[in-house]
């Protein structure tokens, strides 16, 4: 039986944030890279329920919704870690990149039809979403990474985008100034068969990689609140809880997401 939250709300934006490329941000008044580091240190240091509650502003966004059907991640040995490369998106993968994000992020109906229906439009919403932010020639806002498989088949098994953002509300829960930037990690999806292989991790480090490319010091993540594997992935993965949604959201047909962040350069 779905959940009521599925009715409510048959069909929306997946992973909406800052889907269209971001253009370049402003910099003004941008803190230093130690400064930031300590801002998330001192957050990352606070109890679970301090971290939460930290900042009381809402995060108005769409973010990272990777359902309960997303990660599941464990140690596994590197025979299997190894039969998997992460790497820069190609044109050629939009269409198993929309497979992968519409199984991880549409919620299905009850009534067939009507199901098939929305998916057919769910799936076309993230085809032209991928292909517009493809087309930026020098991606610097934006980068997608997927993880291909080394068999003779190359099937794609998992995939995540990260983009470079200065939403104003989570400056603010990160410490940062106005109109400073940070990386923000969203629509990671992972194939259900190939899940509990490290992949999840490995599409982390990548856009973690990427971000400190950019010479961002924070990444940031929004995860929903009841997909409790994905957030013991991203805490293993060391992503800090430091806000919840709103309950009002819930009444709207949205789920409450957590906001999460790291810090990329940890103290030696």
């Amino acid at each position: 039986m779905l959940s009521a939250q599925a009715h409510a709300r048959p069909f929306t934006r997946p992973c909406t944030t800052e889907r269209r490329s971001a253009t370049p941000q402003t910099r003004a008044h941008r803190s230093t890279p130690a400064q930031l580091e300590l801002r998330c240190k001192q957050i990352c240091s606070l109890p679970s329920q301090a971290r939460l509650f930290a900042t009381h502003t809402r995060h108005t966004q769409g973010g990272f919704d990777a359902g309960q059907r997303s990660l599941r991640c464990r140690a596994q040995p590197a025979a299997l870690q190894a039969a998997y490369t992460v790497r820069e998106i190609r044109q050629d993968d939009v269409e198993s990149v929309v497979n992968l994000q519409s199984k991880g992020f549409y919620e299905p109906w009850d009534v067939g039809w009507l199901d098939s229906f929305f998916l057919k439009l769910f799936a076309a919403d993230v085809r032209a979403i991928i292909k517009f932010k493809l087309k930026d020639p020098d991606q610097s806002t934006f980068r997608a990474f997927v993880a291909e498989s080394n068999a003779s088949d190359g099937n794609l098994s998992g995939v995540v985008e990260v983009s470079l953002q200065s939403n104003q509300e989570i400056t603010q829960a990160i410490g940062a100034a106005a109109g400073e930037t940070y990386a923000y990690v969203a629509c990671m999806a992972v194939e259900a068969a190939t899940r509990r292989q490290g992949i999840a991790i490995k599409l982390l480090k990548a856009a973690e990689q990427q971000a400190l490319k950019w010479d961002q010091h924070v990444a940031a993540l929004h995860v929903y609140k009841t997909n409790e594997i994905a957030v013991k992935v991203y805490e293993k993965a060391g992503y800090t809880p430091l806000k919840e949604d709103s309950r009002w959201r819930t009444f709207l047909g949205s789920r409450q997401r957590i906001l999460m962040c790291k810090n990329l350069k940890p103290e030696a």
